[in-house]
């Protein structure tokens, strides 16, 4: 697979779109309008907790004249491969079609594994192309405090609010303070606007409307008053109170007479279950686990063919469901807890195993890891990320393959010897050289013991890896030849192929041009097409002076 196809593979698509605002949203004039003021400043953090209506208030900007883009971040957007990429798909939807941003940052990006600064060029890139637009764009970041420890990915994201043009006006929606280094510059310099809870909480009035307007139940002065006290505006809860006063058999005094504020979610929430029909309630219970919602999927989940009727029945009436794009849903942050607590560990993992075998079934492999994780399946989740793993690092995700693999408990990491030198590779491309031969002597004792004869070869060749690196020919060649005479008879032929291309560079290394021109010859007749390390021709070309040819292999 070519880097431009592996890369495209990452981007999700639904990421890079608003959620649709469902019939029932009210549009809050003066809400908007202080959002809009990030027209204004540079940077724009809107900062609330869960349930306060963030991602629907920054939606309705779309609804604006503002050309706007769009990223919702999860957990694997830590990644800063994976949020670079997103971030440039999702500045190309907001550009102007007679200006679109060029190949060029993409192209840096198919280069991540062999120069991970790269991303240094990338932002400025996008800030110089963005600085040639004719309006301005708003870039909202929803969720952004999943970016809270994840170091590099925050200084990917100050560098760009550093250099961004005056066209570019950043919006981070957040429910935690970030740390990012040049926050306090920007407040000081009066480019920050700061747009907290209180400014996102329902006013009297705006309670008045959304009742009246979008709901179709008006309320008394002394209800709005009472609603208002013991909801503290929190859009959440209020929408709730509207599911509970639906069938007309409760009040609103005795919905909310024993309620305390800090119970007010999970109380409402578990009342609106309550009121749903049991297959409702089965089919809520059985797709928590989902990340992202499709009939097909809840189908296959279930073993069911109604979810697609399920789902618009839930869209419908406004039940915990958030309309993104192409079919797909998801629940409210809050309720998906809610629901998942409930589940008995048991079950929970079982339906997290249950959704893994449906993504496997459907070759998302990413989607997969993530719910046996979640399932406390380790063993096929060990299994998977081996099979998995060197498409990541090849792909330059290091971040993300080992977060995965550092889920994974001791005992079965050391029985899946090629996890262990994965985390070689990833401390190796961090230039942690001591760490990775600790990695990769782990990897070749576990190996030995289990006698995987391939994992022993891949351990010596990252060891071997190592001490290329860090020029010291004499060690790597050993462990190449050993790592070799292991391959013999092996039916993966790239593997072989890629030992004697590592023979051929350790040779140059030593000054040895016609020998490692003789490993790079067996190299190429063992692959059945073009040679994976494409730069060595011309850097055996530019050590025997044919400059000429090595240009026209660059």
């Amino acid at each position: 697979m070519s880097q431009a196809a592996a890369q495209a593979g990452l981007i999700v698509r639904t990421k890079l779109t608003p959620p649709r605002l469902s019939r029932h949203t009210l549009i809050r004039p003066r809400l908007t309008s202080l959002l809009m003021e990030a027209a204004q400043t540079r940077l724009t953090i809107v900062q609330a907790g869960t349930g306060y209506g963030k991602s629907t208030a920054l939606a309705a900007l779309a609804q604006t004249d503002a050309a706007l883009a769009w990223y919702d971040l999860h957990v694997e957007d830590t990644d800063p491969l994976v949020f670079l990429l997103h971030l440039y798909h999702s500045l190309q939807t907001a550009v102007s079609p007679a200006a679109p941003l060029s190949t060029t940052p993409l192209a840096l990006l198919e280069q991540w594994e062999q120069n991970r600064t790269a991303w240094t060029a990338v932002t400025d890139l996008l800030s110089n192309e963005l600085a040639a637009q004719p309006q301005p764009i708003f870039l909202v970041l929803d969720d952004a405090h999943r970016l809270r420890d994840a170091g590099e990915t925050l200084r990917i994201l100050d560098r760009l609010i550093g250099r961004a043009p005056q066209q570019l006006h950043i919006i981070l929606s957040t429910r935690y303070p970030l740390q990012l280094p040049t926050l306090l510059t920007w407040r000081v310099r009066g480019e920050l606007l700061e747009i907290g809870q209180e400014a996102l909480t329902f006013t009297p009035a705006e309670i008045t409307a959304l009742f009246h307007d979008q709901y179709g139940l008006p309320l008394t002065t002394a209800q709005t008053e009472l609603l208002a006290a013991r909801s503290e505006g929190w859009a959440i809860a209020l929408q709730l109170v509207w599911q509970r006063l639906q069938n007309g058999r409760i009040s609103l005094t005795d919905a909310l007479g024993q309620l305390s504020g800090g119970d007010l979610f999970r109380y409402l929430a578990q009342e609106v279950l309550e009121q749903q029909p049991a297959d409702i309630q089965a089919f809520l219970r059985e797709t928590a686990v989902l990340r992202h919602l499709t009939a097909t999927d809840c189908d296959a989940l279930r073993q069911a063919h109604d979810s697609e009727q399920i789902l618009r029945y839930l869209r419908e009436n406004g039940l915990f469901v958030m309309d993104l794009s192409d079919g797909h849903m998801r629940y409210h942050h809050l309720f998906r807890e809610l629901i998942q607590h409930q589940l008995p560990l048991a079950q929970r993992q079982e339906l997290h195993q249950r959704a893994a075998a449906v993504y496997q079934a459907q070759g998302y492999a990413e989607a997969a890891i993530y719910h046996l994780l979640e399932g406390g399946a380790y063993t096929p989740a060990a299994v998977l990320l081996a099979q998995t793993g060197r498409e990541l690092v090849q792909a330059g995700r290091l971040d993300t393959l080992a977060n995965w693999i550092g889920r994974i408990p001791p005992d079965t990491l050391a029985a899946h010897p090629p996890l262990l030198v994965y985390l070689g590779d990833v401390a190796r491309l961090h230039s942690r050289f001591d760490e990775a031969l600790g990695w990769y002597k782990q990897a070749e004792a576990h190996s030995r013991a289990l006698g995987d004869v391939p994992a022993i070869g891949q351990a010596l060749r990252g060891q071997a890896r190592v001490y290329l690196d860090t020029v010291n020919p004499s060690q790597a060649e050993q462990l190449l030849h050993e790592a070799l005479l292991l391959s013999e008879g092996m039916k993966d032929r790239e593997s072989r192929a890629r030992l004697l291309d590592l023979l051929a560079e350790n040779m140059l290394n030593q000054g040895r041009v016609d020998k490692a021109r003789e490993f790079q010859t067996q190299a190429r007749e063992l692959r059945q097409e073009g040679p994976n390390m494409a730069e060595l021709p011309v850097r055996l070309l530019l050590r025997t002076g044919r400059l000429d040819e090595a240009r026209q292999l660059l």
